[in-house]
């Protein structure tokens, strides 16, 4: 399955999201899914001075090419980007996988998820994306 990953960039620590987007990826690649996740050309971003707008173009035609949409939801605090990607999925009629963190609190990325799962840990997430299945 072709898996778009989206995730909230502006603000989090670098280092903490290149080592969760990692073990996801690596996670979800490991039971044979293919994963585009922009995090992964950030040094082609910085190098070129893209700006949101040029990430988000370029980014785009990924996730038309993907079968799912998989939202990485571990913070409270609101993604622009994030929410434009899971609004353009929905518009494409892409199914939306929403994985929060237990405890944080979604208005309607829940409801409009095909399939939500809670976590406790990035090790819990992990041992949940290992199973993942496409929605039939």
């Amino acid at each position: 399955m072709k898996i778009y990953l989206s995730y909230k960039f502006t603000g989090e620590k670098r280092t903490v999201l290149k080592t969760d987007l990692n073990a996801i990826i690596h996670t979800l690649e490991a039971a044979d899914h293919t994963v585009f996740c922009a995090f992964q050309q950030e040094g082609l971003f910085q190098q070129h001075h893209y700006t949101a707008k040029q990430i988000i173009d370029s980014s785009l035609p990924h996730l038309r090419a993907a079968d799912i949409l998989l939202a990485y939801i571990k913070s409270n605090d609101k993604s622009e980007g994030m929410l434009l990607e899971i609004g353009y999925a929905y518009a494409l009629k892409k199914p939306i996988y929403a994985a929060i963190r237990q405890g944080v609190a979604t208005r309607y990325i829940s409801t409009m998820a095909n399939q939500v799962i809670r976590y406790k840990s990035l090790k819990q997430l992990q041992s949940q994306l290992s199973a993942l299945s496409p929605l039939v």
